[in-house]
């Protein structure tokens, strides 16, 4: 399903309001555009679960985000407010106000008007040179003294790993082979 979201030759555009965790997020990543009211909260979770994001977020986060980033908001599992994540890239647009019906009309609209290309995720790839060659090991050493015997942010690491170095499609199938 997220895959044919992202593949849409129309815009798809997702409104965020209210509290969006785990794959309701994941699924907002596979839309082309994301706004959101000042007041909602975006974030997967999973980890304080012992389970790793399902629908693609381990993907597709890193690639807005910066692998750095990433990690930090994947392993801890808190949420983060819109108007972080909109300074992440995350959220392309916040809204005036709590009208989130509205305000997401008139930002379609305004994509519209102006032609603005269809954002995918996807598309975008990491380039590995821009990554320090030690640290992807010296976040597993950092996360293995924090995570006390839990195996799911070493994973987060190797997905994480698999966004730098693959196309999403492979990191994504790497993903589904991880938990299994």
């Amino acid at each position: 399903m997220l895959t044919a979201i992202e593949n849409s030759s129309k815009p798809v555009i997702a409104a965020i309001h209210g509290t969006a965790l785990g794959g309701g997020f994941e699924v907002t990543l596979a839309c082309h555009y994301r706004c959101a009211v000042p007041s909602a909260k975006v974030g997967l979770p999973e980890v304080k679960l012992g389970l790793l994001p399902g629908a693609g977020g381990t993907q597709r986060v890193p690639r807005i985000t910066g692998v750095q980033a990433a990690l930090d908001m994947i392993t801890s599992g808190n949420p983060i407010s819109s108007v972080k994540a909109n300074t992440m890239g995350l959220v392309d647009e916040l809204l005036a106000d709590e009208d989130v019906v509205g305000g997401a009309i008139q930002y379609a609209k305004g994509l519209v008007e102006t032609g603005a290309p269809l954002k995918r995720i996807r598309d975008i790839s990491i380039d590995p040179s821009s990554i320090d060659p030690n640290f992807f090991d010296n976040a597993r050493k950092q996360l293995a003294r924090r995570a006390r015997g839990q195996i799911a942010q070493d994973r987060i690491v190797s997905c994480l790993e698999a966004a730098v170095k693959l196309p999403i499609d492979e990191g994504l199938e790497k993903r589904k082979r991880t938990i299994s």
